[in-house]
């Protein structure tokens, strides 16, 4: 499961000119359910959710975080959105590693009930599943979070299906490392690559330009035998 949290001093969903769903002071938090989630995915993103501590003590400087949007009995409208499940072939969004709508309804809804039950049934709104929607909000801060529940089972970001590592920033299968590894992704590591690889380029072009030399070399010292050779066979 994929969440994006927006801190907001308002929000609301609109459907066909009316206000379906509005909160004030708390999240507003796009879901987008994966072909592969659980119910450990759902509870996974309830705590990560309500748990994220992204509210200031009252008279606190911004960024000061201390408190849950459940410290400060604030409201969550959450809103489903496959659209986060996007994996990009060239120019075109393909959504194929998106539930199927006729499992992830269920799903869904089963977890605004998991997110009800862990605060306030009052405090949890939602949009219309599947529906067109009118998605207004005032972005307090502004402060976006982005939550992937794959990335809470392993304490680091991993690849979905026919997506890279974040690190990469470029679509398709991640490299393995070897042994069933996965390859260190920080900073220091890409430049030691890299370098390592710059390296061996230039060991290369070095080795391939003595052989050359030493093959001009033997042409030049040999030339007439060899081609006299050559020419009595």
């Amino acid at each position: 499961m994929r969440a994006v949290l927006q801190r907001v001093t308002r929000a609301s969903v609109t459907v066909d000119g009316e206000v379906i769903s509005e909160i004030g002071r708390g999240l507003l938090v796009l879901i987008g359910i994966d072909k592969n989630d659980q119910k450990s995915d759902s509870d996974i993103l309830t705590k990560k959710i309500l748990g994220a501590k992204l509210f200031e003590d009252p008279g606190d400087a911004w960024g000061s975080w201390k408190r849950s949007v459940k410290d400060i009995d604030g409201e969550v409208l959450c809103v489903s959105q496959f659209t986060l499940m996007a994996v990009f072939k060239g120019s075109k969004p393909d959504f194929h590693d998106a539930m199927p709508s006729t499992v992830s309804r269920d799903f869904y809804y089963n977890f605004l009930e998991d997110m009800r039950k862990t605060h306030k049934p009052d405090k949890i709104k939602d949009g219309k599943f599947g529906g067109m929607m009118d998605v207004s909000l005032l972005n307090d801060g502004p402060l976006t979070i982005i939550l992937d529940s794959l990335d809470s089972r392993s304490g680091k970001p991993k690849p979905r299906d026919g997506q890279s590592t974040p690190a990469s920033g470029v679509s398709g299968s991640a490299t393995p490392a070897g042994d069933g590894a996965e390859e260190d992704q920080s900073p220091e590591a890409y430049k030691a690559r890299a370098k390592a690889k710059a390296d061996k380029r230039a060991a290369n072009a070095k080795m391939f330009a003595e052989r050359k030399a030493a093959e001009e070399a033997a042409k030049s010292a040999g030339g007439g035998a060899v081609g006299g050779a050559g020419a009595e066979a």
